[in-house]
């Protein structure tokens, strides 16, 4: 065998953090609903939305999407465990789906 990935623990607990992914009509607007709502809070762009990486309150984000008047279209929670990271990191994750 060989060494694939050597993070530290505080890194490996980032790298597993549970996304959460919000999709809008307005999706320029939420970066500034962010920062006034969850300042410390770091997100990525997605097509229509943003991905956020951990813990956040949800409710109070979600409100202040509501009331700036935009339209949500879907919010899905990533639930992650370590399998799933490690099959990833080693190159060993499929996706099978049975018909």
């Amino acid at each position: 065998g060989h060494i694939i990935k050597e993070i530290t623990a505080e890194q490996l607990q980032n790298e597993m953090a549970k996304p959460t992914d919000i999709t809008v009509d307005s999706p320029e607007k939420l970066p500034e609903i962010i920062t006034k709502v969850l300042p410390d809070t770091q997100f990525s762009y997605i097509p229509n939305g943003i991905s956020i990486k951990g813990e956040i309150n949800l409710n109070a984000l979600l409100g202040a999407i509501i009331n700036a008047g935009i339209i949500i279209h879907n919010v899905n929670c990533h639930e992650s465990n370590f399998e799933d990271y490690y099959l990833k990191t080693i190159g060993g994750y499929r996706n099978d789906t049975v018909d």
